[in-house]
């Protein structure tokens, strides 16, 4: 799948194409021509001039780079008990002791 970054042919960028072809064809639907495109060596696409116009999407979720917004906050303890391994105070443990 791919992602257009191209403030003049999808300035949201907002729609992934599937493939070269659907790109070009809405080029030519909607602009009444197609640009012409060299793949470089990361899979993307540019202009003649050098210009990205379509970035290749790692997933098939068409989210190459998701982000919910809620950054790590890198506490291990609640690290462990997101991934279900409970806290300290889950195991009798409330810092009052030395283990």
């Amino acid at each position: 799948m791919y992602r257009c970054v191209s403030d003049l042919y999808d300035p949201n960028g907002d729609i992934p194409y599937d493939s070269l072809e659907d790109f070009l064809a809405m080029c030519q639907e909607c602009f009444g021509e197609q640009p012409t495109l060299r793949e470089t060596f990361a899979g993307d696409y540019e202009d003649e001039d050098g210009t990205l116009i379509l970035q290749v999407l790692d997933d098939e979720s068409g989210m190459d780079d998701y982000d919910d917004g809620e950054a790590m906050d890198g506490d291990h303890e609640s690290a462990l008990a997101s991934c279900g391994w409970g806290t300290d105070e889950d195991y009798g443990y409330y810092g009052d002791d030395d283990w």
